[in-house]
């Protein structure tokens, strides 16, 4: 799922509170973007909302979908996203 150019963040989504934690996964990915708690999905940053937005409308019940550049579905409240690294993306493009 995570490539060489990609970071993977694992979000969880307190359903009680509607608090999120986010945690980067990786030896390497000490450049992490994200804070570790948000109080609510509306405080995330946009590309991550977009994200978890289509991951929501896959199945929770395991195995689950990977989604080629988004992230997969856990289970209800939990997520791994896949934030792609921006330099490679505009690179491409050019």
């Amino acid at each position: 799922m995570l490539s060489d150019n990609d970071t993977l963040y694992r979000v969880s989504i307190s359903p009680d509170k509607n608090t999120v934690q986010v945690s980067c996964i990786g030896m390497e990915r000490v450049d992490n973007t994200l804070a570790d708690t948000y109080l609510s999905v509306d405080d995330l940053p946009l590309w991550v909302q977009k994200k978890l937005a289509v991951l929501m409308l896959t199945d929770a019940i395991p195995p689950t979908l990977e989604i080629k550049g988004v992230g997969r579905r856990i289970d209800k409240y939990t997520f791994w996203v896949c934030e792609e690294n921006v330099k490679d993306v505009s690179e491409a493009l050019t």
